[in-house]
């Protein structure tokens, strides 16, 4: 146990090092990691989310295009480009409807806000100095609302429209007429409420089934970990794309209903160790120094058998034929350990692979339900479990 310790400390570390290196993209300034092709590395990129939303804002965009074909109204412009802002916006959020009807919100507030702004205190003092007061009053409002991810949509629905309906970049005036506003209004609350239908029709959002699809996607890439070339960079890159599906992940799980769903969390957050433990294993696959050539068959068996059942699917193999493989190949792990070497390097890269073999059957074990549950009920074990020093 204290070998599994320190190999999930070890493990814990590096994903401190990938959200200190996401914090420092997001801030624009430098990280201290050590990694020196992380710009070159994607984060996760959901192909089908993505189109998904493109659908979406090819509906919403169609629909507010075809209110300013048909009514000639010049609202429906204003309407036309808020509609492309909330669809591109709103769509990063984990919940884009909730974004969407934050954003609606904070789009009331701003009607009121910009009415009392235009019709009361800047008529009564109409002169820069004043309107820049109200304006640097209205920003902070903005900076603390964007400051939590509850009130930040709401926020960016104040800022954004207050500042459209008030238009400070009037030429002498510094703000908008009455018609003016009045325009704004009916433009931006009918681009608002289109944006807000098509978020809860087109594609109606589902966090169950995100969930489920964002933990089989996190399966495919552990098992392509067994048979990508082992290196820092491909381990970086992993890591990094697990962390911005996690972070998905943690946003839809209070929208979820299904019991299982912080379970699939949870099996989500073990595959970032099962990947760095099958690319660990991986590495020394066709080093004879470190895996003599009567072990690299049962290596990459293992490999193979472990990786398949992951992956899941129909065909894939029971979990006892996966610990089993594992187990073999850890049986003569061992004696290897066991015997005396004065290659230190050797012998750390076969300490490390058996700490990783170790993590691998507590994993496969820990999870066997959600591994298992795209293919109906669980296989039962025709083996006994053997109890060796390797599966402890």
């Amino acid at each position: 146990m204290a070998i599994l310790r320190w190999e999930y400390a070890r493990l814990f570390q590096r994903l401190g090092e990938v959200l200190e290196l996401n914090d420092a993209i997001q801030s624009g300034r430098q990280a201290s990691s050590f990694y020196r092709r992380g710009q070159a590395q994607a984060l996760h990129l959901d192909w089908a989310l993505a189109s998904m939303n493109a659908v979406r804002a090819f509906v919403a965009l169609s629909c507010a295009a075809w209110l300013w074909i048909t009514s000639a109204w010049n609202g429906a412009l204003s309407s036309l480009l808020l509609v492309g802002v909330m669809c591109s916006l709103m769509a990063t959020f984990p919940r884009p409807l909730l974004a969407a009807q934050n954003f609606l919100r904070g789009l009331l507030l701003a009607i009121l806000i910009s009415a009392a702004l235009l019709f009361v205190l800047l008529p009564a003092s109409a002169d820069f100095e004043w309107l820049a007061l109200w304006m640097a009053l209205l920003l902070y409002v903005v900076a603390v609302g964007l400051s939590s991810p509850l009130s930040a949509g709401i926020a960016m629905g104040i800022g954004l429209e207050t500042l459209l309906m008030v238009a400070p970049q009037n030429i002498a005036v510094y703000y908008s007429n009455a018609s003016q506003w009045f325009e704004f209004v009916g433009g931006f609350l009918a681009a608002a409420v289109l944006a807000v239908l098509v978020f809860a029709l087109v594609y109606p959002f589902r966090a169950d089934p995100r969930l489920r699809r964002l933990l089989y996607l996190s399966r495919q890439d552990v098992a392509e970990m067994s048979r990508c070339e082992a290196s820092e960079a491909q381990r970086f890159a992993f890591e990094t794309r697990m962390i911005d599906r996690l972070a998905v992940m943690v946003g839809l799980l209070p929208a979820s209903q299904e019991p299982a769903s912080a379970e699939r969390f949870q099996c989500a957050l073990g595959c970032v160790v099962m990947g760095v433990a099958l690319n660990r294993l991986r590495e020394p696959l066709h080093d004879a120094g470190v895996v003599p050539l009567e072990l690299q068959p049962l290596l990459g068996e293992a490999l193979r058998e472990v990786a398949a059942y992951i992956a899941g699917g129909a065909d894939a193999p029971r979990q006892d034929l996966a610990l089993a493989a594992l187990r073999r190949f850890g049986r003569g792990l061992e004696a290897l350990l066991a015997q005396p070497s004065k290659d230190l390097g050797a012998t750390r890269q076969r300490f490390i692979m058996n700490v990783a073999v170790l993590i691998l059957q507590q994993s496969l074990q820990r999870y066997r339900t959600l591994l298992e549950e795209d293919r109906g009920a669980p296989a039962v074990v025709e083996e006994p479990e053997e109890e060796g020093g390797h599966a402890r």
